[in-house]
């Protein structure tokens, strides 16, 4: 108790701490007018946001940042930032995304609906997203990635994307690279904007505002940011069902239905269709027959969406050298769709209906107390589900320029998030007193067609429904404290420095609330703090003062830092980065650097994650099936992930506008966190000594049923014959090789500007290692994997304020080896499209700042390469990770500036 109480009592003092800092930040506003009319501008100490380094006016040494410009944000045609990001070539589109229930990559855990990011197909867990430099509030209820749609796109100026490890930068998640979004600086007047957009059986709406107002001394700048989306059922797209079966594979449809299907001495009897189940006789039933029901029909294929999102920015110089300055965002994202969770569609049970139910019936025999019947609900209780993610975060700081070129700054930020999913749920515990219930007037008739007729009063179906509450609320304290400049001279320039502590503190409090079972809530509570320490040093060991032949600029960067974690102890972290021109249109470069991803704050919730339970799987040494206690869920000692990286490349300008660019990246990512099956386990037994327990004591089986964990019944100790460890553990290893490329070509003619260009990534080797290198496997272009290639083209026209601009998207073919024998799936070419002119100097004072705006996505209307998938929880006949089903979108804007 005196523990929560001194949390409690930090997390006010740390509240009335940051709301001080706001209103110090806000005052200063009306301290503008005060200073000295010389101070212009030009004298302020301007902030500078640079990703990849932390020594100020430098930009990172050895690797390169991919930016994405406000103007390309509005031209991409995509609705919100993390579908724009997703565009990229780097940015794979596995794992965690809205909607998706199966797949790779922990898919199912996102019951929030988040769309988060993915660099490199590594999980969206091991890329870190910042704004400003400072790190976001993650998504999800586990709370494993990071969802960039939480902020306002209006609000952001560009978009910086580092994809090279950078723990020695900022810490964990930085292992395939960083995504920076930047915000509005200097920006002046006021913006108003409306989207709308159009694709076959949906609508979304986007609209909001931006302003600014700089006063000389200091700024500010707000923006709000509107988003609907209409939602569309699976059914509605004609590539998603679950009967396979012309197409070579299985059917995958539920034979609870409804009317559902009676069993009777091992033989299925389907209930009529299109009948209200009133009179049926024994005769009316045929045997061998089944009813079907495909669960596309109950699940969204996307949710409808409500989201209002909000950034604010406020600055003040409080002196010459002096300034301070807060911002913040908020989001408040809300979903309604269908199914009672992202791996099935509705509920369902076999009931056991006696004869006292007012429309008793047996297929064969008249004189028979009781039937057994399949049946699904989805009909009777709809699984509608709601939920969403309530993210915001403050932050206060300062700059100080100490002395000469030196620079001091700190901030603190606080933030929270609460993820949740509520759906509607069958409640077995309440069907027997509605079937046995021989009043027609109350009793639950489950012989009756639901799709057609009222099967049940509301109030009998009320008995048996109920509900299931997931929700993870998260809170993340960060302090940085850090000064930059420079230490020295030496003839190619000034040996430049950064050091700097950061304190971090974050904590996850999962509810799950298993009404639908009878369970009370069960609350859990992880958390951990990080003290850090870092430093860099950039050393210009060639410059223009001593270049010699092939020698123009020889750069060199050292940065260095140590992680001290609370729960499984410390971790340190190198980078070093080479920059060599040899020619003054020709830089090549490299870096080298380990970085790591500290385990989720939902991996190491024991309390949240473990489940004892009996299990009685096929041992294949003793060839037989034994009794055994399988221990599920987060694993003992769970420690970091750790990755090396290494990276090659050069950037070169061979004519005045041509740019090109090459990358060659190796990634080793060793301990990533991972749970072994029992059937892994049993037929390598050889491997696993240490998870398999052929000889348990009678101590150690009665810990276990003294364990809360544990859910089954207490079976004596003779009848136990192993306890199986199928816990996570830090297991398994990944490599990755690959290239990077970009070629642009920016030039005049016919009086008007262009720019053509493309980006790649091409990945060459991609192997996963199972149980530390026991297990190996090619994973390269097999399906639920990364795809080796991934391309955007693009083409530009500039004409005075008129603009036309074109992608075209590529994404390489790959195997399909969910099917026997394995086939190959065809590559995915899609076209985008977008067209805007801006009302010119000469327009009428009322249309001048006007600008409207058309996007195409996928202009062609291109359907996704034929790809079976006969797995339940995503079947049909195209992949959700490569390609999209939702087909031509086309949106138009309209916005007016002031």
């Amino acid at each position: 108790m005196l523990v929560k109480e001194s949390s409690k009592t930090r997390n006010v003092l740390l509240r009335s701490f940051m709301a001080s800092t706001a209103i110090i930040a806000l005052c200063s506003v009306s301290m503008a007018h005060a200073q000295t009319e010389g101070e212009t501008e030009e004298a302020r100490q301007k902030t500078v946001v640079v990703t990849g380094t932390s020594v100020r006016g430098q930009a990172p040494i050895g690797s390169t940042v991919e930016m994405v410009d406000e103007e390309l944000i509005r031209e991409s045609g995509q609705a919100n930032t993390t579908d724009l990001l997703r565009t990229i070539p780097a940015v794979s589109n596995l794992g965690l995304d809205e909607g998706r229930g199966g797949g790779v990559q922990r898919a199912q855990v996102n019951v929030s609906q988040a769309k988060t990011l993915n660099l490199r197909g590594l999980g969206a867990e091991s890329n870190l997203v910042l704004m400003n430099g400072r790190r976001i509030i993650p998504a999800g209820t586990t709370m494993s990635g990071y969802d960039v749609s939480a902020l306002a796109t209006r609000g952001i100026n560009r978009i910086e994307v580092v994809a090279d490890g950078s723990s020695a930068i900022y810490g964990s998640d930085a292992v395939s690279g960083v995504v920076n979004l930047i915000t509005h600086r200097d920006y002046e007047g006021v913006e108003l904007y409306f989207r709308q957009g159009y694709a076959e059986g949906f609508t979304e709406t986007r609209f909001g505002g931006a302003a600014g107002y700089d006063w000389g001394s200091g700024q500010a700048f707000f923006t709000y940011d509107r988003y609907d989306r209409g939602g569309i059922m699976q059914s509605d797209r004609e590539e998603i069902f679950q009967d396979l079966r012309a197409f070579g594979g299985p059917d995958l449809r539920q034979t609870f239905s409804s009317p559902g299907n009676i069993l009777a001495n091992g033989t299925t009897y389907a209930i009529p269709r299109g009948q209200d189940g009133t009179l049926l006789m024994t005769g009316n039933f045929a045997a061998g027959t089944q009813n079907r029901t495909d669960e596309s029909e109950f699940k969204s294929l996307l949710v409808n969406q409500e989201q209002d999102n909000f950034i604010a920015y406020v600055e003040q110089d409080l002196s010459e050298n002096f300034k301070v300055w807060g911002e913040g965002y908020y989001s408040d994202r809300n979903y309604t769709g269908s199914g009672d969770s992202l791996s099935s569609g509705f509920g369902r049970a076999t009931l056991t209906v006696p004869d006292t139910n007012p429309w008793f019936v047996h297929p064969t025999d008249p004189n028979a107390t009781s039937v057994t019947i399949r049946y699904g609900f989805g009909d009777l209780i709809p699984p509608n589900t709601e939920g969403g993610e309530n993210p915001w975060q403050i932050a206060g700081g300062f700059e100080w320029g100490v002395f000469g070129d030196w620079v001091a700054e700190g901030h603190l930020s606080y933030g929270e998030n609460t993820a949740y999913r509520l759906n509607d749920k069958l409640r077995s515990g309440g069907l027997a007193a509605a079937l046995s219930d021989p009043n027609p007037a109350t009793a639950f008739n489950p012989f009756c067609d639901a799709t057609e007729f009222t099967c049940a009063p509301q109030a009998t179906i009320d008995t048996f429904k109920s509900f299931l509450l997931i929700q993870g609320e998260f809170d993340q304290t960060d302090a940085v404290v850090k000064a930059s400049g420079p230490l020295f001279s030496i003839p190619g320039g000034d040996v430049s420095a950064a050091f700097g502590v950061e304190y971090l503190e974050n904590s996850l409090t999962t509810t799950v609330h298993a009404a639908f079972v009878g369970r009370a809530p069960r609350i859990t509570t992880a958390s951990r703090e990080v003290s850090s320490v870092f430093a860099e040093v950039a050393v210009p060991i060639v410059g223009s003062s001593n270049a010699v032949s092939g020698v123009q600029e020889l750069d060199a960067v050292f940065a260095l830092r140590h992680d001290d974690y609370s729960d499984f102890g410390t971790t340190t972290n190198p980078k070093i980065g080479v920059n060599w021109r040899p020619v003054e249109n020709l830089k090549f470069r490299g870096t080298y650097g380990t970085s790591f991803r500290a385990p989720t704050l939902g991996e190491i919730d024991a309390e949240a994650t473990r489940t004892f339970t009996l299990s009685t799987p096929f041992d294949p040494v003793q060839g037989q099936t034994i009794q055994a206690i399988l221990l599920l869920g987060a694993g003992d000692r769970l420690g970091p992930e750790e990755a090396t990286t290494y990276t090659l490349g050069f950037d070169w300008e061979p004519v005045s506008g041509l740019n090109t660019s090459l990358t060659y990246y190796d990634i080793d990512y060793q301990n990533r966190i991972a749970a072994v099956d029992a059937g892994t386990i049993l037929n390598n037994q050889s491997l696993f000594m240490d998870r398999y327990n052929t000889n348990p004591t009678d101590a150690e089986i009665q810990a276990i049923y003294d364990s809360p964990f544990y859910r089954d019944q207490n079976l004596p100790y003779s009848s136990i014959d192993a306890i199986i460890e199928a816990r996570s553990g830090n297991l398994n290893v990944e490599t990755q090789k690959g290239i990077d490329g970009s070629i642009t070509y920016d030039f005049s003619a016919l009086e008007s500007d262009w720019l053509v260009g493309a980006n790649f990534t091409k990945i060459l080797e991609a192997e996963q290692e199972q149980l530390n290198g026991l297990i190996s496997a090619d994973i390269l272009d097999v399906i639920n994997n990364p795809v080796d290639l991934r391309a955007r083209a693009f083409g530009s026209w500039d004409y005075e304020n008129v603009r036309v601009i074109g992608f075209v998207n590529y994404v390489d073919g790959y195997t399909n080896d969910l099917v026997t024998p394995s086939v190959e799936v065809d590559n995915w070419i899609t076209l985008d499209l977008s067209g805007s002119i801006t009302a010119p100097d000469s327009a009428p004072d009322w249309l001048q700042g006007t600008r409207f705006s058309v996007n195409i996505t996928n202009a062609t209307d291109e359907d996704p390469p034929f790809a079976l998938v006969p797995v339940a929880q995503t079947a049909g006949i195209y992949d959700s990770q490569n390609a999209s089903v939702i087909g031509r979108m086309v949106s138009f804007e309209i916005s007016k500036k002031w």
